[in-house]
């Protein structure tokens, strides 16, 4: 959340706050920063790497989770905040928190774990905390394009998030990528 005030407005601005939208508001205020913080764009952090299997296989067991499934899809986050893991089946029925425990009987996922925002986070290896939701998928169906989402339930503040998808192909853990978002969240 930002609180705005004049000051970080541009020197040629002169007008009320209700004439801007959010999105010049936000502008106006990165602009700010940008002059009078100059260093936060020296130092870009850098986005997480894909782990390797063993990291994968370190983030599943920490949460209680054999390898094994075809598909296996994983949520890691570190603000406070609720985020849910959504995927759709083939038949576009969803995987979410109200499978944790019981398959969709659709494609046979489940939740494997949910995490909400008043959690500990969970050493995922390595001494990294992080907090973690885990679909897994049974059997995957060839040439069906899966999809899914993150649901921002609750909480305030930024909520950047990696997304990582593996699986076990022959008996072995397979990681196929991840994706990493950085979502900035923006109240006025």
């Amino acid at each position: 959340m930002f609180y705005v005030t004049g000051d970080a407005m541009s020197d040629s601005w002169n007008g009320s706050f209700e004439e801007l939208s959010d999105s010049d508001i936000k502008a106006e205020v990165i602009a700010w920063r940008d002059l009078y913080f100059t260093w936060i764009n020296w130092y870009p952090v850098a986005e997480p790497e894909t782990p390797s299997a063993d990291g994968v296989a370190n983030i599943l067991s920490s949460i209680g989770v054999t390898p094994g499934a075809q598909l296996t899809v994983t949520l890691l986050w570190e603000a406070a905040v609720d985020l849910d893991l959504y995927f759709s089946c083939a038949d576009g029925s969803l995987i979410y928190y109200a499978n944790m425990g019981s398959p969709n009987a659709a494609c046979g996922g489940s939740l494997d774990y949910d995490m909400q925002a008043n959690a500990t986070p969970i050493d995922i290896g390595d001494g990294v905390m992080r907090r973690v939701e885990n679909i897994s998928l049974g059997s995957a169906q060839e040439g069906h394009t899966y999809n899914g989402y993150i649901h921002y339930y609750s909480g305030s503040g930024n909520a950047g998030f990696q997304v990582i998808f593996s699986g076990t192909v022959n008996g072995e853990l397979v990681v196929y990528g991840s994706q990493t978002v950085n979502v900035e969240t923006f109240d006025t």
